[in-house]
């Protein structure tokens, strides 16, 4: 059945879009810790039932009803690439998980074999709202701003299956999207500059590559109708080099996203305060020492990723990013409730 003539989906979608989308401004940190701990409890909850994660709980004695919160997550083991790799494709997902019309998403392999997982349709489109809070907190809005999305669009990146596989194509059923424009990172520059120049947007997104080619172009005298008020990197941690260079080039303001195909999005920096604030309702980051005791705030740590929402194959106490980062202070965020880390 298509989820979309289903009534119960269309509220479920509603819900979302109407409430998930601006919960980092409205949860005091209390009520976004007992939403936390609600939802790692379901996905526990469902992850039983996952023959991987069922294994690794029995192995060490671990039961859904021993997790209560937050406060429990260290009772789980740990969950690495490889555990994912060898349980696929089979072993990653439940035996009554709707393969056909999930879908089957794989990192890009830089650092060795691609890894693959299943998505569901609702995780894809709470990818879409991280995009739209994102947004939201860089005082655009995704029916309104003129954008421009240069990503990874093939079959089997997480950005094919959010942006032109779940939602929307629904909604550009009911409301024109004239105002959004995607291009496959892969083009050649020259052409996807040009088209770009043509848009015009106001918001410019792409990988640090990608924005300093741009760059270099635009220094070259080329894109004189491409002046996008902000520019957002994602895909891969930009360095403060090409920062300074694309920011120079376009005399525009540019913002890191972090997110990860396995994370979904995981943070984004902040316009107003130091660092980068965190999908906590999203997702959970421990940051761990080298005897995996929690770091102190202020210090580099190796992250732990543990994603909140979606079914198909789940994320929890993943080590598989090697990323490390630095928890801040909340007392040193501004008004968005939710954690903030420093990229390290």
């Amino acid at each position: 059945m298509n989820p979309y003539i289903n009534p119960i989906f269309l509220t479920r979608l509603l819900k979302s879009y109407m409430v998930d989308v601006n919960r980092v401004w409205k949860l005091t940190p209390k009520q976004m810790r007992k939403f936390q701990d609600k939802a790692l409890r379901k996905t526990v909850k469902y992850a039983y039932n996952v023959p991987l994660y069922h294994n690794k709980y029995k192995e060490h004695g671990v039961h859904p009803s021993d997790i209560k919160g937050i406060n429990d997550l260290k009772k789980l083991p740990f969950i690495t690439k490889n555990d994912l790799r060898n349980n696929y494709p089979d072993g990653i997902s439940p035996k009554n998980f709707d393969k056909e019309n999930g879908f089957i998403l794989s990192t890009s392999g830089s650092s060795g074999k691609p890894l693959f997982f299943y998505y569901e349709l609702f995780a894809a489109i709470k990818y879409v709202e991280g995009f739209m809070r994102i947004l939201k907190a860089y005082g655009g809005a995704w029916n309104k701003s003129r954008m421009m999305l240069i990503v990874d669009t093939k079959p089997g990146s997480v950005e094919n299956a959010s942006f032109q596989k779940s939602v929307t194509p629904f909604i550009e059923k009911f409301v024109k999207l004239d105002n959004i424009q995607y291009q496959h990172v892969g083009e050649k520059v020259d052409k996807l500059f040009k088209v770009t120049n043509d848009f015009n947007p106001e918001y410019l997104g792409s990988d640090p590559h990608t924005l300093r080619e741009f760059a270099y172009l635009k220094n070259n005298g080329k894109g004189k109708d491409l002046n996008p008020k902000y520019i957002v990197s994602s895909g891969a941690m930009i360095d403060s080099y090409t920062r300074q260079y694309v920011a120079k080039a376009f005399n525009a303001k540019v913002l890191d996203n972090y997110g990860s195909t396995e994370g979904g999005p995981m943070a984004y920096e902040c316009i107003k305060c130091e660092g980068y604030h965190v999908n906590s309702d999203y997702i959970y980051l421990e940051f761990l020492d080298e005897n995996n005791n929690d770091v102190a705030y202020g210090t580099p740590g190796r992250l732990i990723v543990t994603r909140l929402y979606g079914y198909g194959t789940p994320i929890i106490r993943y080590t598989g990013l090697e990323d490390y980062a630095i928890p801040m202070d909340p007392e040193d965020s501004c008004e968005i409730t939710s954690g903030s880390i420093g990229i390290a």
